[in-house]
């Protein structure tokens, strides 16, 4: 994705959330209101729990599921009927209105009265139950995932402006360097990663929690729901430290000084960070991976006895070799480049190279990591290992 577009898209989910955030106002100022209501006996006269299902353009089937009731209730010594069950009429998951439906068809066998909830200004409008619904929960959700997204694209698209201040040519061989050798680090791809898949997984998890449907839940709805409100808050905090990493170490650099590397060389490349490195050593990790491709059988849902093929791409790790590399005696700062921390290392003979265009692909990569007393510092870096 071009940078230049992510300043429309934070723009865009930020607008989307500020909206989101609105229409779940509306959701919940209604659930409060009916909370200050009275209430008042009902007795439950019949309850029916109707399934719709409606054909999409695409072939698939949305079904609805709505509970039509008749009841009778006694407010201010006055008899009144109502029809209204929950905040909302109809729902796409079945769970709480079967639990609703089992309530209902309880009462009315029973005869015993339930507690409904009466508009004290106007006795005519009534309701049984004030429970939110799965529209509660996710309108805010959403409204907080998108602006959360939002904020990270724009501090993306801030972050990653041009540097004006860029050392020339002539500054980098000096060093020793070049500066098209250089594989840079991007921590901001990580947070956006990271944000979306946690906003994904929040909303996998409250439409599997309302969509299970099952009567033993019960004892555990509000502890769920608890669950549910804290999961934003938690994938936000963890960007948020992300996003701190990001803003305190910024973009990094491994400058190699010979390009290519191949089995049996010395890899002699310098950490250079705009920001400095608060930490005694660095932790580094030489890793070679080799993906490939495997045809894998299982079974079908529908027939255990017969097996679909599937083709799924396989990691195996290949080498993998761990050293410390002190940062206060080997680092040094300048100010054309920052902090620039050697990192020497002998990559093994007799091993694979890298060849992306291979049916079975090698990657080298670099892993450095430094532990602080706030935000650890974190990098990754694709290495040219080529024969």
């Amino acid at each position: 994705m071009h940078r230049n577009s992510f300043f429309g898209t934070a723009a865009i989910l930020c607008i989307g959330g500020i909206a989101s955030l609105i229409a779940g106002h509306f959701w919940w100022r209604e659930y409060h209101a009916v909370g200050s209501w009275d209430q008042a006996p009902a007795m439950i006269h019949s309850s029916n729990l109707y399934r719709d299902q409606t054909r999409t353009g695409d072939g698939s089937y949305n079904t609805t599921y709505e509970i039509v009731a008749q009841y009778t209730y006694l407010y201010q010594n006055r008899e009144y009927q109502g029809r209204r069950v929950g905040l909302v009429q109809e729902s796409n998951f079945a769970g709480q209105y079967q639990r609703w439906q089992q309530t209902l068809q309880r009462h009315q066998r029973r005869r015993e009265p339930i507690m409904i909830w009466v508009n004290p200004r106007n006795p005519s409008e009534s309701l049984i139950f004030r429970e939110a619904t799965l529209v509660h929960y996710m309108l805010p959700a959403i409204g907080i995932a998108c602006i959360f997204l939002g904020i990270l694209a724009a501090i993306y698209w801030w972050s990653t402006a041009p540097v004006q201040r860029r050392p020339g040519k002539a500054a980098w061989q000096q060093e020793g360097l070049w500066q098209d050798n250089t594989a840079r680090y991007e921590p901001w791809n990580e947070v956006w990663q990271t944000g979306c898949v946690t906003i994904a997984a929040i909303i996998i998890a409250v439409t599997v929690v309302y969509g299970i449907g099952k009567a033993e839940l019960e004892a555990w709805a509000s502890y769920l729901q608890w669950l549910i409100g804290l999961a934003p808050f938690a994938g936000v905090g963890y960007g948020g430290y992300q996003a701190i990493r990001a803003i305190r170490y910024g973009q990094t650099h491994l400058a190699i000084q010979r390009i290519p590397i191949h089995p049996g060389a010395t890899m002699q490349a310098y950490l250079i960070s705009k920001r400095p490195l608060p930490m005694a050593s660095l932790h580094c990790q030489l890793c070679c991976e080799r993906r490939r491709m495997e045809m894998r059988h299982m079974a079908t849902t529908h027939n255990q006895n017969a097996k679909s093929a599937t083709l799924v791409e396989v990691i195996d790790m290949v080498y993998t070799e761990s050293w410390e590399v002190p940062v206060e005696e080997g680092g040094k700062y300048s100010r054309k480049h920052g902090w620039i921390v050697p990192l020497t290392k002998e990559i093994p003979d007799a091993l694979p190279s890298r060849n992306v265009y291979a049916r079975e692909p090698i990657t080298w990569t670099l892993i450095v990591t430094g532990k602080t007393s706030g935000v650890n510092f974190h990098a990754r870096y694709p290495l040219p290992v080529f024969t």
